[in-house]
């Protein structure tokens, strides 16, 4: 490859990443809003946004490990893109300002937001884990940049936005 091929396909990286992303965002966001409207109970209902969190991060810890490496793009869809949006952070907050005037309550829901969604994150990994040593897609030669079970980034959880 020469050099000028080689510059332009560094160029377009970056915005295949943020397609990828937005992608993956938009399914999220419209995952949200089918769940919400499907279950009736508005779009920021305390029950609702648990379930959502707790879900979307059990999607996210299996993403993280089951995913290959070698196809980074769809990776980043369902990662940052569709998970970030379909779990969403501004509503937790937004449900723990309501119930600060019961503290006991926001306490009680911060905690089980919180444990829960790690707890769910990290059932999620070991989903991943397991389902990709049964993949019949799965080589026992890692490939480059890869682990031999998982994605070196498999022992932490994403932050969600």
């Amino acid at each position: 490859m020469n050099m000028k091929n080689a510059n332009l396909v560094r160029a377009q990286k970056p915005q295949a990443e943020m397609l990828a992303v937005f992608a993956g965002g938009c399914c999220g966001t419209f995952a949200r809003t089918g769940v919400c409207v499907l279950a009736g109970l508005g779009f920021s209902h305390p029950g609702i946004i648990l379930a959502i969190n707790l879900a979307g991060s059990a999607v996210l810890g299996f993403s993280q490990t089951y995913m290959r490496t070698d196809r980074p793009h769809l990776k980043q869809f369902v990662t940052s893109g569709f998970c970030g949006a379909f779990t969403t952070y501004a509503t937790f907050v937004g449900i723990l300002a309501t119930l600060a005037a019961a503290p006991w309550l926001c306490a009680l829901y911060a905690a089980a937001s919180l444990a829960g969604g790690v707890l769910c994150a990290r059932a999620g990994q070991i989903a991943g884990t397991m389902a990709r040593a049964h993949t019949s897609n799965y080589t026992a030669t890692p490939q480059a940049g890869e682990g031999s079970t998982a994605d070196t980034d498999c022992n932490s959880v994403a932050t969600r936005s």
